[in-house]
């Protein structure tokens, strides 16, 4: 019997989020290209791009055509349970992170890893309701 991945705890704010982040960039959010498996569950895979949008964390290099996987919660029956976070606007604030045998940026988790994108300078002190 195998044992569930362990997950590290969910970021308790926005700041939470950007200091446990690798890479975090306002970001256009383009058409789902694939799926990719994460723990054994298929997450679903996006085209997004940051040129000229705002980087908030790491080298912002302007990709145009970025793939980034939506991480799942670990059910394979259930991967998003309240909808997959990255069909939630065309434009977010995206909070990434990878594995150093993964090529592929994710979100830092199903719930904690995208916001709306804003304007202002400053992140909003508390997540936003589902």
């Amino acid at each position: 019997m195998s044992a569930v991945p362990s997950t590290p705890p969910a970021p308790e704010t926005p700041a939470d989020a950007l200091e446990a982040a690798q890479f975090v960039i306002t970001a256009d959010i383009g058409r789902k290209v694939g799926t990719a498996d994460f723990h054994g569950v298929a997450g679903n895979v996006y085209s997004v791009s940051n040129v000229g949008l705002r980087g908030w964390k790491g080298d912002d290099e302007g990709f145009a055509d970025l793939r980034v996987l939506s991480t799942p919660a670990i059910n394979p029956s259930e991967p998003y349970p309240t909808g997959d976070p990255l069909t939630r606007a065309d434009r977010l604030i995206l909070f990434l992170t990878r594995d150093k045998a993964d090529e592929m940026w994710r979100t830092l988790s199903v719930e904690h890893g995208t916001l709306p994108a804003i304007d202002g300078e400053v992140l909003p002190s508390n997540w936003p309701a589902p």
